[in-house]
Order: C-alpha cells, then structure tokens, then sequence
C-alpha cells in the first residue's frame, strides 16, 4: 500500500500520489482519505507519526521493487558492471563464474507513466524526486545501491566491486530532475553541493536547491551524482578567459577573486593532470591579474619583488597567498634571466632616475659579467644606459674623482664601477677600461702673476716639508711593485716642486684634459699641482 504522505493540501494542489501514480494504482493501492482526517479511534498526530516509523509497511515514496538478475560468466559481470558506470573492476573470492545481481528500480509501470507525463509536464521527475526527499531516508536509504553475489556450492559470497548505484538512482542520475537555487531543473551532475570545500563556486556555477540540500539528503544527492567538489577546471578557465576581456579588471576583481579561489580549492598535488591543464592555460594565455590590473602569463609574473629588479609584475595582492600559484610553477621572484629581460628592455642612451636607477645599480652589482656580455649595455657616471662598446674609462671605489665638471661625452664613456668588487673590475671585460682618475689630468688655462713662497709667508709651516717627503717616499718600499714605482716617481716630484702663492685677484683657471685633449670647460681653482709647480693662495691648505 500507498500513503499519500505528510504535505497534502486537502481540497486544492494534489500530492505526488495524484501527480506521479497511475489512475488504477490510486484507485487500489492508495490509502482512503479518512486515514488522515481526525479520529476518536486514533489520534492523527500518532497516526502520522507511525507513518514515519520503521514498523509501517506503506510506502512513502513512489515504490520501488527488487530485481534479481543470474549471471552466468564474470565477462558478462564485467560488462554489466561497465554499464553501470563502475569503471574500477570487481573482486570474486571464489572460482565460480556464477553471480546473482540484485538490484532495485521504481515498480512497473511508473517509469512508463512518467516518460509519458514529460513532454506535458517538464517537472515531472523533479516531483519523483521531491517525493524521495520528503519520505524517511529509511525509505530510500537501503536501496541506493545494487549487491552482486557470487554463488558457490554451498553458499554464497559478497562481490567486492565498489558502490553500484540502483537501477532508479542511474535512471535519475540522467535527468533533469533537479531545481537549483535559481529555480531551473537540471541534471544532477550539474548541480553542486554545499560545503566548505566547494562554497567558493557560490554565485559562479548552479547549488541544489536550498529546501533540498539537507544532512539527512545528501546520501541521496551524492548517489545521483549531484557534485561535492569542482567537477574540473576547465569552466573556470573558460570563464577566467572572459573575464581576461574585460576592458576594466578593476570592477571585476571580486569576480575575479572568485575563480581564482575556486580554482585553490580545485586543483591538488595529487592530480598532476589538472595541474598540468592549468599550467598550459596560464601559459598559452595571460590570465594572471597583476597588481597594476593588467594581465600576465605565468612567465611574466612573481609572488614578490626582487631588489634586482624594481617593480616588477606581481601577482595582485587580494590572490597572492593562495597555494595553487606555486603548484603550477609561478616564480617567487624574478630570475637573473627576468632580471636580464628587463634590463634589455630598458631604452639606450636614456637616463636613469629614482627608483629604476636602485634596481639597476642592484642588478649590475649581481650579475655584472652576464649585464656586460648579454645586455651589452651598462651605467655610465651621467647615470645613463649607454651600450658598453662606447665605454672608455672607469671609475671605482678605490679611484674615486671628479667628474661633474667633464663634458657629457666623457661622462657617457666613464662606466660606474663602484657597484662592484675590485675582484671584478680587474678582470675581463672590465680590465680593458682606464681608470679615470688616471688619465685625467688638471692643466692651466691661464697661469697668474705668483712669486716664490718664502718661509716667511707662511705662520705654522714651511715648504720644506714637501722637499722632505718627497725625498721619503723616493726611497719607500712595498710589496707592490706598481705602487712602488708610483710612489717613487711622485717622490721625486716633490722633491723638486716649487711653490706659488696668489695673491688678492689672482685667479687660476685649468681645463681637465685627458690624452691632451680637453675633457671640460675651464674652472676656477684655488690650487694646482701642475709638473713641478704647486699654485696655492695663502692660508689654504695645500
């Protein structure tokens, strides 16, 4: 026998027993109307309350019947099992071929009526479903799944083949038999379930129904396929490309945002594959928001900055942290070879500022040879980017000199070497460069009117300390031979200097020259040691 349940509306909307059984099923099948209308015999409240105990014998939902099947060879096992949709094979402990299926579907003829209600009644089997979870789970729970057994000689043995779905759970599996939350029926395996791993796809892709999508159904909603997790990623993706079209991403961050979380939550290390398809997609396509809102392909963008390397294109910040970015390979900063990339991007013959020229400067200090060979280009003291084949001289740490005053073009052939370690600059390719401080020499323009130096002139100190050092240092030695020698020949100048004072007007004008060509204009200077003359003005000190 057939209840007609707990929801009907007596006198209007009819039950699922008028909706979804035959007519003569009603007529003998179904319990009289009196059964639910108050009685001095039994309390309605107790009676519905039997109703829904595991002591009644009526169905509460469209019934089912139980279908047993002989097969007679574990090939045939196979294919049916195949054709159920269990892909992972079967386990027999015994040697018989001999199994018997037993199965579960809705009793004939009620599939037949249904198939037949649908073209008029589109929701037809949305109401059988409806039915399933309005019941006890009890009513359905013992049937969700098909049991194969194998039949020996004298008893038989469970078949190990994973869950089976029934017969009616496979039949509804695909239908559209499903309302999501906007209201539309659909199959089951479009829909997805709420939980923590999933609730990310909320507003992206279509949830079961909120009335439906309770503890007590979810064994339900699982068998018929309804999904608890992203079923791929291959609609974000699709979805992340259109997104990637919009002409302004920063409206669309929240969205954004979204799919990116979902994705978080899809992918895992133990599915390379997906990770592979997504890997080939942030490849293939610049679907990666920046921090800037512009768009990247996984090769062209980084977790965090590198000093080497001033702003880089980062990750925006909002997505940062999740994990999938390093699964699929995303770099945490730029390598030396981005680094370089960026460096030859960088326009020639322009000069630098600010923040450009720290990261520039960072990246010469580390990868100075690669710069050198690779880039061709490196920093001159105008702190312009020029290409290194115009670079003549050099100036260090350790040769430090004046060079504000020297015409732009000597500037622009001077590189910066202070970046670097002497290690460095004395080998090739720098070694070929002259120090600056070197060639550059300091002649005057215009000598002025000047006489000798006497003791006399001077209060704390007299000349004669210059003959004297001079004299000591043509007789020092050092390890070094070349310092040896550039000692002992500036010695020997000193010893012979002579010196000239300035006096009230007089003014000393030297042009900077190097190679005996002028390497700037004429400046002012209040001292000059020129061969073996030393130009000074009273009280400074020389």
């Amino acid at each position: 026998m057939v209840s007609r349940g707990r929801g009907r509306k007596s006198g209007s909307a009819a039950t699922w027993v008028e909706e979804l059984l035959p007519e003569d099923w009603q007529a003998t099948r179904v319990l009289h109307d009196g059964y639910f209308r108050d009685s001095e015999a039994c309390a309605l409240d107790k009676w519905q309350s039997w109703l829904r105990s595991p002591n009644r014998r009526l169905a509460l939902c469209p019934p089912f019947s139980e279908l047993q099947q002989g097969i007679h060879c574990k090939r045939q096992l196979s294919f049916t099992l195949e054709r159920r949709s269990v892909a992972d094979g079967f386990f027999a402990p015994q040697q018989s071929e001999r199994s018997l299926w037993v199965d579960y579907d809705f009793a004939p003829p009620l599939p037949q009526r249904w198939s037949e209600l649908a073209p008029a009644v589109p929701e037809v089997m949305a109401s059988v479903v409806r039915a399933m979870i309005a019941a006890p789970p009890p009513c359905w729970r013992e049937r969700l799944h098909a049991k194969v057994y194998q039949l020996g000689r004298v008893r038989a043995h469970d078949v190990s083949a994973g869950p089976i779905v029934a017969a009616w759970v496979f039949r509804l599996r695909l239908l559209p038999c499903f309302p999501g939350t906007n209201g539309i029926i659909r199959v089951p395996s479009d829909l997805y379930l709420r939980n923590r791993d999933i609730e990310l796809l909320l507003g992206m892709e279509p949830f079961v129904h909120v009335d439906w999508d309770q503890d007590i159904t979810k064994p339900l909603l699982e068998a018929l396929g309804v999904c608890t997790r992203p079923a791929g990623v291959e609609k974000l993706l699709e979805r992340l490309r259109a997104l990637a079209t919009v002409s302004e991403p920063k409206k669309v961050v929240s969205e954004i945002e979204k799919h990116y979380r979902a994705l978080d939550q899809a992918l895992t290390p133990e599915d390379p594959q997906q990770l592979e398809v997504v890997r080939q997609a942030f490849d293939e396509t610049p679907l990666i928001l920046t921090e800037a809102y512009g768009w990247a392909r996984r090769g062209e963008v980084y977790l965090r900055p590198s000093e080497a390397y001033p702003d880089p294109p980062l990750i925006h910040p909002v997505v940062a942290e999740l994990k999938f970015w390093r699964a699929i390979g995303v770099a945490e900063e730029p390598s030396p070879h981005a680094v370089l990339e960026w460096l030859s991007g960088l326009p020639s013959g322009v000069r630098l500022e600010s923040r450009e020229l720290e990261g520039v400067r960072k990246a010469l200090g580390r990868f100075p040879r690669e710069v050198w060979e690779s880039v061709g280009h490196w920093l001159s003291v105008e702190n312009t980017w020029v290409p290194v084949e115009r670079l003549r001289y050099r100036v260090t740490m350790q040769t430090l000199v004046r060079h504000q005053e020297l015409f732009t073009s000597v500037k622009e052939s001077t590189a910066n070497l202070t970046v670097v370690g002497a290690t460095v600059y004395s080998a090739e390719p720098f070694a070929v460069l002259r120090d600056l401080n070197s060639v550059l020499e300091e002649r005057p323009a215009a000598l002025p009117k000047s006489r000798s130096c006497s003791r006399s002139n001077f209060d704390s100190e007299s000349p004669s300390w210059l003959q004297e050092s001079g004299r000591m240092l043509r007789r020092i030695v050092v390890s070094e031979d070349g310092l040896q020698q550039r000692c002992r020949v500036g010695g020997a100048r000193m010893a012979e200097t002579v010196v000239h004072c300035l006096h009230g007007e007089d003014e000393l004008s030297v042009v900077p020259c190097i190679d005996g060509q002028p390497a700037g204009p004429p400046a002012k200077r209040d001292g000059l040691w020129h061969g073996r003359s030393l130009f000074v003005r009273p009280g400074e000190a020389y």
